[in-house]
């Protein structure tokens, strides 16, 4: 893969060998190489170094606004994640120069699990299995919201006070800028005001803060390819560019939408 020419504007295998050098890294060619399917916003690769496999996280060929600060602040989650217990891919460094591929990246051990939005695994033929599926993504969920963000060095990673009251104008105005996106055609999305309204005057009390996944659902997530026990745990995937500090409110019906999205396309994986 090194000299396909599709991956030589992503990584550059020498310079990657160079940088991983200098971090102390094991030994050896990186071989390999092979992209990884999930996400729009940074792209995955998949290399072999010293008998390991990590996975290279960067942002996209033609990079949004502020990529750079997204996926330092994902590696620096990451890694904060390493003293936990909640299931994720393992920090292992993080490169803000971008002198070395151009952009930012951060470098993780690879995970030995499959995207169930991508393959299904076998256990998830049937509804138990799915249901089993669908409730373990949403305790890691909570298990998240559990962490004492602060403890681990987080306390300055989003802006708690005051979450809940933002949220509806936030996403508001995020669709707003759609509309200045050459060529978006829009949607109609009838009663979006009466629900913004519905929202905005039916806020919960605020409870307090935790650590959250701003885009938490089954396409960002890996899970075990087997059905023992403890192989159908959800993990984190390699996404952690919207995580914040808020108000943890999980919304049980959008990994399950994602699902039955993804089983209408694409085979019979939904959550029951």
């Amino acid at each position: 893969m090194p000299g396909d020419p599709a991956f030589r504007d992503l990584v550059d295998v020498e310079a990657l060998t160079r940088w991983l050098d200098q971090q102390g890294f094991p030994g050896g060619p990186v071989e390999d190489l092979a992209a990884l399917e999930g996400g729009t916003q940074n792209l995955l690769v998949r290399f072999v170094r010293g008998g390991t496999a990590y996975v290279l996280r960067r942002p996209s060929r033609h990079p949004r606004p502020r990529a750079s600060q997204i996926i330092l602040r994902e590696a620096r989650v990451l890694e904060a994640l390493a003293a936990t217990g909640v299931p994720h891919p393992r920090w292992a460094a993080t490169c803000a120069d971008e002198s070395v591929l151009g952009v930012p990246f951060v470098i993780m051990l690879a995970v030995d699990g499959v995207n169930p939005m991508v393959q299904a695994p076998a256990y998830a033929a049937d509804a138990a299995g799915r249901r089993e599926l669908g409730r373990s993504a949403a305790a890691e969920l909570a298990r998240i919201g559990c962490v004492d963000y602060v403890a681990l060095g987080l306390g300055d990673l989003g802006r708690p006070d005051g979450f809940l009251g933002r949220q509806v104008p936030r996403w508001l105005g995020e669709w707003d800028s759609y509309r200045n996106l050459p060529g978006y055609p829009g949607e109609p999305l009838p009663g979006m005001d009466a629900l913004a309204a519905f929202l905005a005057g039916h806020q919960p009390a605020d409870a307090a803060p935790g650590l959250m996944h701003g885009d938490y659902h089954l396409g960002n997530l890996l899970v075990g390819r087997r059905s023992a026990p403890g192989h159908r745990r959800a993990r984190l995937g390699d996404d952690h560019d919207r995580g914040s500090a808020g108000r943890p409110g999980p919304v049980p019906g959008q990994p399950a939408r994602r699902a039955r999205e993804r089983g209408a396309r694409r085979g019979p994986v939904g959550v029951r």
